[in-house]
This record gives structure tokens, C-alpha cells and sequence, in this order.
């Protein structure tokens, strides 16, 4: 399109002159013709007077070398900030405590497997597995304890990594540990280490020993287990008994070393029986178990919830006793008694020191010890001095024996060494008068009664009951009463 060289009106194709101005038209040159100003108004090429628009904008000329190094200033300058920008990132996901913090949320939520492949065993270097990580899971639902001690290691790791202050803490369960490859080479990167525990168990050394079902081969009666994961440990210890398998089993939550060994020993699996009458022979469901002369008796193992009857027999040198019938489950308590453990012989006693009494009576009634039986050791002596007594006072004895009434209630039968010795309560009741022994009228007899205690030994030799001593007492008791005599 073409313009008037004078007032810069449209012309019309071909025209020579402006039917505007009139001024003729001369076609500008190809070639050196100034650089056009157009209207900003309007946006119209204006001849050389600006009178016909008040702003015009000058061309200007375009420097491809400027631009590029100005395009290229940005781009560096971009470059940097994102390299900058990356290299904080990458500093903050890496610190630790974007790593304590990753972990202790992924423990409270149970999700250790969100951390996969960053939860490491210390021992081998090795990932642990979804098994594992689930293992340590339930460890922390399970184990309030667990979750708290190893939330405040983390914390206390934390603090201690970003600062680099202090002494190293002694972790619980994971270490958050700097990784030995970086994968930026100013920034330090970390994962987290699991360090494995131990554990020791004392067994019988004919018990079979399983953790988690499996079994643990060993020797010793105290095995040592490690190398295992922190985690919930089922244990069991099994072994055959007279009475069927006996088992010991416990759970561990295990989060750190145990020092002590965990016990998984039988003791529980015994009744405790106590024993007051000397050498027994204990039977366990009527098979003879042990004999055996403790006080006190463990009678097993028998498997848990398994009752068993208990039944004692003594062996005494004048015949058997045999104790009450119990039935008692492993952990409980019995003590042996006898409801008639005194029968079997209470009545020899009885007779031996009736039959001694007669006897101490025709003694000192002829005034002669050979009427004497069934007496020995201290009491032979007193009968003996007072026989020589009355001899040489010329006196008799002019009473009688009534009768003799036992406690049998009081009746004690105690073992020293292979001597058997019993004791027993005895009312004695007289009519009793003394005369010189050449007199040949009787003497008034009056009623009297004495109260003794009786010591009397069991002489094997002559199978029977002798009278050893006796103490006179002011009174006794009779709970239950035998009476021998008239």
C-alpha cells in the first residue's frame, strides 16, 4: 500500500498524486529510505512531519548476540536456584530428623513397611523382609513399654545427630546410623539399624527346648539363643514324665538382652508333701513313687492339670501305718497324716505299761524285783533303790491297782536314730496303804490318784513296748479315754 509523500494519505493503487493534498506521489526508493514512524495511536506509517500524530515509536533494531547471552544469564540463573533448591531438599529429607520422624510415625501407625528397604539388621547388612517388619509391629501393639523406651531412644538419637553434642546414646531397638554410600556427595544420608538380642533359658537337661516351634539343639543346660530380631517369642520345654508330657512354656516380648536366664524348669510341676513321721514310702495313683525320710517331700513331676492321689506307708519294726489318701495337682501342698496313725500300736503301749504297773506293784508288795517286767533304763534304777528302801526300813506296800485310764490322745511317737520311743498321758487310780512287813493286820486303804507321763522305747528283740521312764504331772486331760484294769 502507498502513501502521500506530503500529508501520508492512503493512495489509491497506481495514483501519482494525493486526493488529499494534491501534492504529487513519488514511489519511495528501494533502497536508503529512512526507517518509517507509525502512529501509536493509530497505528499508521506518518511521513517525516510529526505534526500528524502527537507520539510516534521508533523502530528498533533487533540484536540476535544480546538476546542470546541474555537468555542464556536467565537460564543459569535458573539452574543454580534449582540446584540450590534441590540440594536443601535433599538435605532435609536426608537429616536425621526427617528419619525419626518417618520412623517414629511408621511405629505408632504399625506400618513399618512403609520404610522398607530403610530398616536394616545391623548383623548382616540386610533389608529386612515384610515377615520382619511385621514382627516388630505386633512387638509395639503388643508392648507399651517397647513403643515408649524406643520413641525416646529416637528422640534422644535425634537430638544427639543434629547437634553432635553430647555422648552417643545407647540405642533401643533401631540406631538411625549415617549410610556408608551417599548418593550426594556433600549430603549425608541415614537409614536405620537393628541390632538383634539375646536371651538364655534354663531347662532340664532331658527337656526338649522350642522357640516359636522350632527347635533349639543344645547341651547345656542353660542355652544361650542369639542373633534373633526384637519381637514376641513363644517358648516351650517338653520332656516325658512317669505320669504323661510335662510342658513349660512362656511368652517373651523381647525388645533388649536379657541377663537372666528365663526359666522353663519343672519345679512347678511337684506336689510338696510334708512328712512328720520319719522313713516313708510315698505311692503316687497306687505305684510306689520314692521313699524317702525328708520333712519335706517333692512328689513329681506330674503334668499341669493333672491330679494324682497320694498315699504314705510307714514301716515301723511293730507292723505298717499307712496315711490318709489325698489327691493333689502339681503346685499344691499336702501334709501326711494318719487319722488312726497310732492304732497299730497304741494298744501295746497301753498293755506294756499296764502290765509294768501290775508288776511295780508285786514288786514292792513282796518287797522283791523280780516281779519286775517290761521296764528298763532310769525308772529300773528308781524301782530298784526304793525295793532296797523298803527292805531296809522292813515295809510293804498293802495297796492295790484299780485301773489305768490312757489318752490316747496324747499319744506321740517320735524316732531317734533306729530307736522308737512313744509318750502318752495316763490317769492311774489306787487304793493305796503302806504296813511293816511282819504286821499281821491289814492297814486302812484310801483312794488315790496319780497322773503320769510316760516315755516307753520299742524293743525290736523282744517285739514289745518298754517303760523307760515317767514323769508325775498334776493333771492331764483325756480327750479320748482307754481304760485297762478292774
Amino acid at each position: 500500500m502507498d502513501f502521500c509523500n506530503e500529508c501520508g494519505s492512503k493512495l489509491q493503487p497506481g495514483s501519482t498524486f494525493c486526493t488529499n493534498c494534491g501534492h504529487k506521489y513519488v514511489p519511495p526508493k528501494a533502497v536508503n529510505l529512512p526507517p518509517k514512524d507509525y502512529c501509536n495511536t493509530c497505528g499508521e506509517a506518518i511521513g517525516d512531519a510529526p505534526h500528524h500524530c502527537r507520539e510516534v515509536v521508533k523502530p528498533q533494531k533487533k540484536s540476535r548476540g544480546k538476546s542470546k547471552v541474555i537468555i542464556g544469564a536467565v537460564a543459569a540463573v535458573l539452574l543454580i536456584a534449582a540446584g540450590m533448591g534441590a540440594f536443601f531438599y535433599a538435605k532435609a529429607e536426608s537429616s536425621p530428623g526427617q528419619t525419626a520422624n518417618l520412623l517414629t510415625e511408621s511405629m505408632k501407625k504399625g506400618q513399618l513397611e512403609e520404610m522398607s528397604g530403610l530398616i536394616i539388621r545391623s548383623d548382616n547388612e540386610k533389608a529386612l523382609n515384610k515377615g520382619e517388619l511385621e514382627q516388630l509391629n505386633a512387638l509395639f501393639e503388643d508392648s507399651e513399654e517397647a513403643l515408649k523406651q524406643t520413641e525416646k531412644s529416637i528422640k534422644e538419637q535425634e537430638a544427639y545427630l543434629e547437634s553432635g553434642k553430647g555422648e552417643k546414646i545407647n540405642p533401643v531397638i533401631f540406631e538411625i546410623a549415617r549410610k556408608k554410600d551417599k548418593k550426594f556427595l556433600l549430603i549425608d544420608q541415614y537409614e536405620v539399624l537393628v541390632h538383634p538380642v539375646s536371651f538364655s533359658v534354663e531347662v532340664d537337661p532331658d527337656a526338649q527346648l522350642f522357640i516359636n516351634e522350632k527347635e533349639i539343639e543344645s547341651s547345656s543346660k542353660t542355652p544361650m539363643v542369639k542373633g534373633i530380631l526384637p519381637g514376641s517369642y513363644d517358648l516351650l520345654a517338653v520332656k516325658d514324665g512317669e505320669f504323661g508330657a510335662l510342658e513349660r512354656k512362656t511368652t517373651l516380648l523381647l525388645w533388649m538382652d536379657i541377663t537372666k536366664p528365663v526359666s522353663l524348669l519343672f519345679e512347678e510341676n511337684y506336689v510338696t508333701v510334708k512328712n512328720p513321721f520319719g522313713e516313708v514310702e510315698l505311692y503316687l495313683d497306687g505305684k510306689l513313687h520314692l521313699s524317702s525320710s525328708e520333712s519335706v517331700i517333692k512328689a513329681g513331676p506330674i503334668p499341669a492339670g493333672r491330679a494324682v492321689t497320694i498315699q504314705a506307708r510307714v514301716d515301723y519294726p511293730w507292723g505298717q501305718a499307712v496315711t490318709e489318701e489325698y489327691v493333689a495337682n502339681a503346685g499344691e501342698s499336702i501334709s501326711l497324716e494318719m487319722e488312726n496313725a497310732t492304732e497299730d500300736f497304741s494298744y501295746s503301749v497301753f498293755n506294756s505299761i499296764y502290765e509294768y504297773n501290775r508288776s511295780y506293784i508285786d514288786s514292792i508288795v513282796y518287797v522283791d524285783p523280780t516281779y519286775l517286767t517290761n521296764v528298763s533304763g532310769k525308772k529300773l534304777e528308781k524301782i530298784l533303790d526304793t525295793i532296797t528302801d523298803l527292805k531296809s526300813r522292813n515295809v510293804s506296800y498293802a495297796g492295790e491297782l484299780n485301773n489305768m485310764t490312757f489318752d490316747a490322745a496324747s499319744l506321740e511317737l517320735d524316732k531317734n536314730g533306729n530307736k522308737y520311743i512313744a509318750t502318752v498321758n495316763v490317769a492311774e487310780e489306787y487304793l493305796s496303804g503302806w504296813k511293816q512287813r511282819d504286821a499281821l493286820e491289814e492297814p486302812d486303804l484310801s483312794a488315790k490318784t496319780y497322773y503320769y507321763k510316760y516315755f516307753v522305747q520299742y524293743n525290736p528283740a523282744e517285739e514289745s513296748w518298754i517303760v523307760i521312764d515317767n514323769v508325775e504331772q498334776d493333771s492331764i486331760t483325756l480327750n479320748d479315754p482307754v481304760v485297762l484294769g478292774n
